[in-house]
């Protein structure tokens, strides 16, 4: 790897680390440079280019290494299961963290510097990152884990698998999860939270979809309206449930829709898309009564949206071709 003054190109120097580099990490103040790949990590001077400490010499297999927040130590996850942490200005070792049964695949540090994250197959555990104690039981998932992240504000994390298509969210402070995991549409490469930590963007390589995690603020009563329309249900003093009839459903819908009206409303554009996914899904399965339906309704939120007026005619004439 070759680098040097950002301005004028001048004072370039050489790293040479062993095989490709897939990660390139500066500490704060950049002095340092730290290297990761091959299953080797290298922590550098910028000053001289110099090799600083021997990581992956006395470290073994190496699987990630980052600077901490503040800059001042490299923490590596170790093939044979040890978190193990270095002083960033000598590359001398520091005491190290208890291992964990299997390889450590992946680290993450709080923002504020306080909690380290350490993904080991389907385990994800929390760490106080000064002294190395767990903070909370292990976040057991059913697939193995990609990464883990925390939110900007470091209250809350996410964690997923890039094969099982999952996503959980967990309480950064007890280890407890905030909802069942999120199913995304395919195989997942990222997350990333956005700055105000409430919003959360899940990407696979054709799509994004961005999720919400604003606290609650509604009443019970409003919270268990939802609940009665969403599952068709009640829930009595027993803790047991008992299904609603049409009437009370239909009451509870008009309630709901008094005092939520703008959160239950959508947009025209919104509704237009509906109205086309829906037909175009029975036009390419010839279910032609069907897709007559959604034709009709899409004409009435757009005079011609989508091409549905042709689309219509098309539909209908198919239909007859069929009851002849």
């Amino acid at each position: 790897m070759r680098y040097g003054d950002a301005d004028t190109g001048s004072n370039v120097r050489h790293l040479q680390h062993p095989g490709e580099i897939t990660s390139l990490h500066s500490n704060p103040d950049g002095s340092r440079l730290l290297t990761t790949g091959n299953r080797n990590a290298r922590l550098w001077s910028v000053d001289d280019g110099q090799e600083i400490g021997g990581l992956s010499s006395e470290d073994g297999i190496v699987n990630q290494a980052l600077f901490t927040p503040d800059g001042s130590r490299v923490a590596s996850a170790c093939e044979d299961g040890t978190i193990r942490f270095r002083d960033a200005l000598t590359g001398r070792p520091l005491p190290s963290m208890a291992k964990h049964p299997a390889a450590v695949n992946r680290l993450c540090f709080s923002p504020d510097g306080r909690k380290l994250l350490t993904t080991s197959g389907w385990l994800v555990r929390i760490f106080d990152a000064s002294s190395g104690q767990a903070i909370a039981p292990a976040l057991q998932h059913d697939s193995d884990v990609a990464g883990a992240t925390f939110s900007p504000d470091s209250r809350l994390i996410a964690t997923w698998s890039y094969y099982a298509k999952k996503v959980w969210p967990w309480d950064a402070a007890t280890g407890e999860p905030l909802a069942p995991a999120i199913h995304h549409a395919g195989n997942v490469d990222g997350v990333a939270f956005h700055p105000d930590s409430l919003r959360l963007l899940i990407a696979d390589e054709t799509a994004a979809r961005l999720w919400n995690f604003a606290e609650e603020n509604r009443q019970f009563e409003g919270l268990d309206l939802f609940y009665r329309l969403l599952s068709s249900a009640s829930i009595e003093e027993s803790g047991n449930t008992a299904a609603l009839d049409a009437e009370t459903l239909n009451s509870t819908w008009i309630r709901l829709k008094a005092n939520n009206g703008s959160e239950l409303s959508t947009s025209q554009q919104a509704r237009s898309a509906w109205y086309h996914e829906r037909a175009a899904l029975f036009e390419a399965t010839r279910r032609w009564p069907f897709a007559i339906f959604y034709l009709k309704q899409l004409l009435k939120v757009e005079s011609d949206g989508f091409g549905a007026q042709e689309r219509l005619v098309r539909a209908e004439s198919e239909l007859e071709g069929v009851k002849r």
